[in-house]
Order: structure tokens, then sequence, then C-alpha cells
């Protein structure tokens, strides 16, 4: 059993770090960084991805642990069963989109738009 969820967590990976990780904005962000730099390759496209594959460990280790002990430990040692941890996963899963967003929208540009405009006329 152990080696089928292995295998399926493997082949989802991939996917599970561009959607669910920050890693792609890091990826993004260290791109534009190298572009505004002027350097068109200098820091080449591997050093690149390695520095956000390291940042996003350090920022997804709290919650992978957080998830291991909640989740894993329970159901190695039979105190869960996979219906259980079905209904705790999302609990858990929750913390890094509430990292990633707001609490409340910021209507700053709006705000500053309007202001700007009223000065002008």
């Amino acid at each position: 059993m152990q080696i089928i969820l292995l295998l399926t967590l493997l082949t989802v990976l991939p996917a599970v770090v561009m959607s669910v990780t920050p890693f792609l904005r890091i990826t993004v962000v260290l791109h534009f960084l190298r572009q505004a730099l002027g350097t068109q390759t200098t820091p080449s496209n591997q050093v690149l991805v390695g520095l956000a594959l390291f940042l996003t460990i350090l920022i997804m280790q709290p919650v992978v642990i957080d998830m291991y002990r909640q989740g894993w430990e329970p159901l190695e040692s039979g105190q869960l069963t996979w219906q259980c941890l079905r209904r705790r996963v999302p609990a858990s899963a929750d913390i890094p989109a509430s990292l990633r967003t707001r609490k409340r929208p910021a209507p700053v540009l709006g705000y500053h738009a309007r202001g700007a405009a009223e000065e002008r006329f």
C-alpha cells in the first residue's frame, strides 16, 4: 500500500509543487529581478530554479511538518482511518492559502486614482 501511495505521490508531485506552493511566484519574481538588474543570463535558469526550490522548502516547512504530525503519524499508528484523514486534510491545507492572500481587498489603487483625478479638475 505504501509503495502505491509513494508512486502516486511522485506522479502528482510536479503539479502540486506548481499549484499549491509559492514556487511559481518565487520563480517569476526572481526572473523579473534578473531582468531589472539588466543581466540576461548571468544567473542561469538552473540557479534561479534552485533558489526558488530552496525558498519554497523554507517557506512550506512548517506547513508540511504540521500536516505530517496531524495526518501521517496518526494514520501510521492506526489511530486514524483514511476517511477521517480526508476530513482533516483541508483544515491544515488552508494554511498556505491564508499566507498567500490578504484578509481584506486592497482598494488602494482605486482610491488614489480617484484622488488624482479630482485634484486635476
